[in-house]
């Protein structure tokens, strides 16, 4: 960042931070993103990444799919995180994907796929299913359009 964004940017922060005005205004425009969701109440149920702590994704993905939740959609998740479960993890070839409890509590009619990498235990849920294989692997990715393709 040159000097005189960082100056623009300090002067602004020093406004908004220093005028109960300026701040109202702020805190009201940038209210919606940070509002509390379902998606991000499901994400701490399930100790996923996706919520608090973590990197926040389910405020966006809430945005553009709350309006969707009750549709017949397929829906993908490339990366199964598992490290944030508090519960203690099994082994290594049945590990469990929270993730894909948090999407099935948003989504409730949608059919679900996991893709990742590592194996994981196949979900009690005949709408959700793990694929295993490498998202840089064309022939991996494949196995989801497969997949889709069988219904």
């Amino acid at each position: 960042m040159n000097v005189k964004k960082l100056k623009k940017a300090l002067s602004l922060f020093k406004k908004i931070f220093t005028s109960p005005k300026a701040f109202a205004k702020y805190f009201v425009c940038h209210l919606k993103q940070y509002r509390y969701n379902d998606l991000l109440q499901f994400a701490g149920e399930e100790y996923t990444d996706k919520g608090i702590p973590g990197h926040n994704y389910v405020r966006a993905y809430d945005f553009f799919l709350r309006s969707r939740r009750n549709e017949n959609l397929q829906f993908c998740e490339v990366g199964l995180l598992r490290g944030r479960m508090r519960k203690p993890l099994l082994t290594d070839t049945n590990m469990v994907a929270p993730s894909l409890r948090m999407w099935r509590k948003y989504l409730p009619k949608a059919s679900l796929v996991g893709f990742d990498i590592r194996k994981f235990a196949q979900p009690n849920d005949p709408q959700c299913t793990i694929i295993q294989g490498d998202q840089s692997s064309r022939e991996d990715l494949q196995k989801i359009v497969d997949r889709d393709l069988r219904g």
